[in-house]
């Protein structure tokens, strides 16, 4: 967000900090994708919270485990008629947010670029 501004101590232990991917992590990060390995928990309350916790520790490889694990969900209830929880919704959208807009920043596109982007170079 252009408009917000976060301030806190760099040693701050609460807030996790980590340098930002560079263009070349990000050409590897694409293979990654093309893999298409998922979070493999049966437990839905498990995986959820490990979920939530992939998010919060905001590793890319992981990001996109997430984002695969629920898009394959969404596809497999697609093809029988129903809707993804809303829950999983939420937490696909979260990691591609916090993944895309990291990307967009590293590779100087706008943040509704990323996915093409993504699509053009795997």
């Amino acid at each position: 967000n252009e408009k917000m501004t976060i301030k806190t101590p760099v040693n701050n232990q609460k807030i996790l900090m980590r340098e930002l991917m560079t263009k070349a992590e990000i050409v590897n990060l694409l293979k990654e994708i093309s893999k298409n390995e998922t979070v493999e928990i049966e437990d839905s309350r498990r995986r959820v919270e490990e979920y939530k916790a992939i998010i919060k520790r905001g590793n890319a490889e992981e990001l996109i485990k997430v984002i695969n694990s629920i898009k394959l969900e969404k596809d497999e209830k697609n093809s029988i008629g129903k809707k993804l929880n809303k829950t999983d919704e939420d937490i696909m959208i979260s990691a591609s947010k916090q993944l895309y807009q990291e990307m967009a920043i590293v590779l100087e596109i706008d943040v509704d670029e990323v996915q093409d982007y993504i699509k053009n170079n795997i």
